[in-house]
């Protein structure tokens, strides 16, 4: 639990530092709730993967925790409309083929 807190602490500095500049604030309720509902959800992430990373193997845990950035491209791509760039691809694309990598060997050297 200690390491989820200084996670949220740390992201939370970070996070306002780098927005200081460009920070808008929310304007009506809808905006309010998204921005808590985001906070929510991160900390329970956060508290999950920690949770997991403490019970499961590490190489099974790992590998699906890095997920998060395919998926974030995904949702920007179906949700927002954005486009990516090549290396924006290219690392999805090498961020793939080594889980799936790492997940082979992983099952071969139980074999």
């Amino acid at each position: 639990m200690v390491i989820v807190n200084y996670f949220m602490v740390f992201s939370t500095i970070v996070a306002l530092l780098f927005s200081l500049n460009h920070w808008v604030p929310p304007v009506n309720g809808k905006e309010w709730l998204i921005l808590i509902s985001l906070g929510i959800a991160g900390n329970y992430g956060q508290l999950y993967v920690t949770k997991a990373i403490q019970i499961a193997a590490i190489h099974i845990v790992t590998p699906i925790n890095y997920l998060e950035s395919v998926l974030a491209i995904i949702i920007g791509i179906c949700w927002f409309g954005e486009g990516y760039g090549f290396f924006s691809i290219l690392g999805v694309t090498i961020i793939i083929a080594r889980l799936v990598f790492n997940t082979l060997y992983k099952q071969k050297l139980k074999i």
